[in-house]
């Protein structure tokens, strides 16, 4: 039986995927916390530089103990996912420092949208009505916190696009993590992730 291979229910593994993508989003809002603190004392680059480097040890680590191969089946998606989460974070940590942390974790966070439409798009999973309508309430988020009608002092429009770039290479990297879900490890995706921030 390969790791992918399970005998419980649906609805069990639905569960735990919820609760491992809350504790993503927790951490990631952590970690968030923890860029904009620096206050642009670090350049972006090595604060990614410094997060690859401590996740790689890790990864490789956890890799040894499971026994598997760290290189996986299907590298050149797993080397494009890496690029794609690459380039997330580096929109992401540039807009942290030019965007009040609110506003920058809110426009990160609608990543979901972009992953609804790209996994149409590119997996040909299909959008139910109520998920349409999330995504145009989604938008409309978003324009509110962009650019709101009271606010004197409107956000910039470069560091807008650069968190929305952020949010849309986010959606583009987990629709790249659901295809290689079916064929590789989670450790051997989050490794090679790492291993393209590293350099």
């Amino acid at each position: 039986m390969t790791y992918f291979d399970s005998d419980k229910k649906p609805s069990s593994n639905w569960g735990k995927g919820v609760r491992a993508l809350i504790a993503s989003a927790f951490a990631f809002s952590l970690m968030t916390v923890c860029v904009k603190n620096l206050k642009g004392e670090l350049p972006v680059a090595q604060i990614v530089l410094i997060r690859s480097i401590i996740s790689l040890l890790i990864t490789r680590l956890m890799i040894r103990k499971v026994g598997i191969s760290p290189w996986g089946q299907k590298r050149i998606l797993l080397i494009f996912r890496g690029m794609l989460g690459t380039g997330a974070l580096f929109c992401i940590f540039i807009a942290l420092q030019e965007l009040p942390l609110a506003s920058a974790t809110i426009i990160q966070y609608t990543y979901p949208i972009f992953v609804t439409i790209a996994a149409a798009l590119l997996l040909g999973e299909s959008i139910k009505r109520r998920v349409s309508l999330a995504i145009l309430l989604g938008l409309l988020g978003i324009i509110l916190v962009v650019k709101p009608n009271w606010d004197s002092q409107p956000l910039s429009l470069a560091s807008i696009s650069i968190a929305l770039a952020g949010a849309m290479l986010t959606a583009l990297a987990y629709v790249c993590v659901r295809a290689l879900s079916k064929h590789e490890h989670p450790l051997v995706i989050i490794y090679h992730f790492t291993l393209i921030e590293h350099f």
